[in-house]
């Protein structure tokens, strides 16, 4: 026959994963002093806010342009605008323009460009092409 050969379960001790140097009331005062240090900190950095010093001048980042329209890229794209003249969509939102189909116009920009922001945009920019057109005296 076989015998299992268990030993009796110790006990364990309350406070017996501490060390033995530390008692409870020494923990007790090292966490009193601890939050003391956090108020002090609180205290510092609160001041800090308050403390006036001159800003640092930095240079805009280029990061910061992308997508801003440069004097060059607008010079060329009027110029192509020139010579080559209005796409056929932007030739009909004129004319839906002129026969005061404002709505109708941005429905058709919208369907040709995607959205109605560059749709909305695109009619402006039209109707100002209209009102030139008109100082001119040209058709």
């Amino acid at each position: 026959m076989f015998r299992s050969r268990r030993g009796r379960k110790k006990e364990k001790k309350i406070g017996s994963s501490l060390p033995r140097t530390l008692s409870r009331d020494s923990i007790h005062s090292a966490s009193f002093s601890r939050s003391q240090s956090k108020d002090r900190k609180l205290t510092w950095r609160i001041s800090r806010l308050f403390q006036k010093v001159t800003p640092i001048e930095t240079k805009p980042r280029i990061s910061r342009r992308k997508g801003a329209l440069s004097k060059r890229t607008a010079f060329v794209r009027e110029i192509v605008k020139e010579v080559a003249g209005l796409a056929p969509y932007e030739r009909r939102v004129i004319e839906l323009l002129r026969n005061s189909k404002d709505k109708r116009a941005r429905k058709l920009a919208k369907k040709r460009l995607g959205t109605f922001g560059r749709a909305k945009r695109k009619v402006d920019e039209l109707q100002r092409v209209i009102a030139e057109a008109r100082r001119t005296g040209g058709h």
